[in-house]
């Protein structure tokens, strides 16, 4: 498999994984959208203005630290394949709040700082509260992942309802492999799934960086992707031919080296975490605003 060359998006067919929201001109089923792909226990809620308000739905935590129940209802949601969750997620008529739920095998947990950085790029996203459940645990130890084992470890972890007042994300963070490939450092594989490999996020790191920078960043990428970057929902024509699913800019964090292991060739510029100012406008569109 060639690294640096070849395009990080592949097809897969995820049984159980169809079903859309009207609201989306995205595709209607997990075989007809891209798994993008490249070579702090407790339970935090914020506002749309770092507060834990927001219209729509509850944003007080519960007990036994995970989020309140939603306090509305509504139809349940499909998560789709890759991107189609985005209008949901980024839209008013699911509900107020985003809960993400994060679960990791031993050894492998995201850094706190990580965690409240995907949560500051929701909330500026979609102008929702922005639940955080976990770090929880999650069985079994390194292995050769493949996307439907993905997402179905995410399904076993699960425990919050995908629908009424929230629209749910569930991020994983792996010891192993993308299907034996060691320079994929991190997938999103279904509109509300994405996993992180640590032990590739670590070998990226190498001497020159901290493995918190590479972590950081590729999450974000993963979560672009999840939010309908770029041009997984709309048609804008600015992704990187090349590269479908990622941006041609190389100091946005949806440049598709950001999730390879060649994400070290970007260090005479930094490393990008941050959406550009084309990955934000696309954003703002598919939320309407």
């Amino acid at each position: 498999m060639q690294r640096l060359g070849r395009a990080l998006v592949v097809l897969v067919l995820l049984a159980g994984c169809g079903g859309d929201s009207s609201e989306s001109g995205a595709p209607t089923s997990a075989a007809d959208a891209p798994t993008t792909v490249a070579g702090s226990a407790g339970t935090t809620t914020t506002g749309a203005e770092g507060s834990g308000d927001a219209a729509g739905g509850s944003t007080s935590t519960g007990g036994g630290g995970t989020p309140a129940p939603p306090t509305t209802t509504a139809a349940p949601l499909g998560p789709g394949g890759v991107g189609q969750l985005a209008p949901a997620l980024l839209q008013r008529g699911n509900g107020g709040r985003i809960v993400v739920e994060v679960r990791a095998q031993g050894g492998a947990g995201p850094a706190a700082g990580t965690l409240d950085h995907v949560a500051r790029v929701l909330r500026d996203a979609s102008g929702k509260a922005i639940a955080t459940d976990g770090v929880d645990g999650l069985g079994g130890g390194a292995r050769e992942w493949t996307a439907s084992a993905i997402a179905a470890a995410a399904d076993a972890a699960a425990e919050h309802p995908q629908g009424g007042a929230q629209v749910v994300l569930r991020l994983l963070f792996l010891h192993g492999t993308f299907e034996g490939d060691g320079s994929v450092l991190g997938v999103a594989v279904r509109g509300d799934v994405a996993a992180i490999f640590s032990d590739q996020v670590d070998a990226a790191a190498g001497l020159l960086v901290a493995p918190g920078v590479v972590e950081d960043a590729v999450t974000i990428h993963e979560v672009g992707h999840l939010l309908g970057l770029v041009d997984l929902v709309l048609a804008t024509g600015r992704a990187d031919p090349a590269h479908p699913g990622h941006s041609t800019n190389e100091d946005s964090v949806m440049y598709w080296a950001v999730e390879s292991d060649v994400i070290g060739q970007l260090l005479d510029g930094g490393i990008p975490n941050e959406l550009d100012a084309q990955d934000r406008a696309d954003l703002a569109r598919i939320r309407g605003g």
